[in-house]
């Protein structure tokens, strides 16, 4: 049987937090804020579930910067880098580290 996947959002500022917020209540895509979330190395990240399709929306806006994640079934948190848009360098480093 295959375990669910499931992404998540972390916004990194917030104008892509209000963006997100924005279409949880506009209902067109199914997103929902679950809260503190934490990675196998304990690091907490506030994020949203979401479906894929958003990350390449917000990506195409330009003017946001989030870090993505997934999870397999009950898995851990996992960083998810296959497009990230990051504005900081200290976030950027942070990731590719």
């Amino acid at each position: 049987m295959a375990r669910i996947l499931r992404w998540y959002i972390e916004p990194l500022g917030h104008f892509t937090n209000e963006m997100i917020a924005g279409i949880e209540s506009g209902g067109s895509l199914n997103v929902s804020h679950i809260g503190v979330l934490r990675t196998p190395d304990g690091e907490p990240h506030d994020v949203w579930e979401c479906p894929h399709q958003l990350f390449k929306r917000l990506r195409e806006d330009g003017r946001t910067g989030f870090l993505m994640f997934r999870r397999r079934g009950d898995g851990a948190l996992e960083a998810w880098n296959g497009f990230s848009r990051i504005r900081s360098g200290r976030l950027e480093k942070r990731i590719s580290a």
